[in-house]
């Protein structure tokens, strides 16, 4: 008889929990650099986990986060460099993304994955 971890993987991701307390610590630090910014975070898969936009951003920094958090965690080979887009890796392997839309690009993401997971956003080779 199989088992089910014959059938799942082992894929390490960001958590609903994670994705939040990415959103919420790149938000205090745009608050404290007077930005205006859009918040997406990804799981490895692409799929939307948490999002924000504070007052007063625009609907396109918003939109863009979304956008450029899927990018940066389905493109992250190809060394496609995206403002804005950050990926999040864990001893090597990438484990979601963030997206900035609006002013920072990509200080604010790389201070909460460095902060918060105490992860990189260095890319595996």
């Amino acid at each position: 008889a199989a088992f089910a971890q014959d059938y799942v993987g082992a894929q390490r991701t960001v958590l609903s929990t994670g994705a939040r307390a990415l959103v919420d610590s790149c938000l205090a630090y745009a608050s404290e650099n007077n930005l205006k910014v859009g918040v997406a975070v990804v799981d490895p898969y692409g799929n939307l986990l948490d999002y924000h936009t504070m007052e007063g951003t625009n609907v396109i920094a918003g939109e863009s986060a979304i956008l450029k958090a899927k990018t940066s965690v389905r493109w992250w080979a190809g060394d496609f460099p995206q403002r804005g887009g950050v990926p999040i890796v864990m001893d090597g392997i990438v484990i979601g993304a963030m997206g900035i839309g609006g002013g920072g690009g990509d200080a604010c993401a790389t201070q909460a994955i460095e902060t918060v997971l105490g992860a990189s956003t260095v890319l595996p080779r």
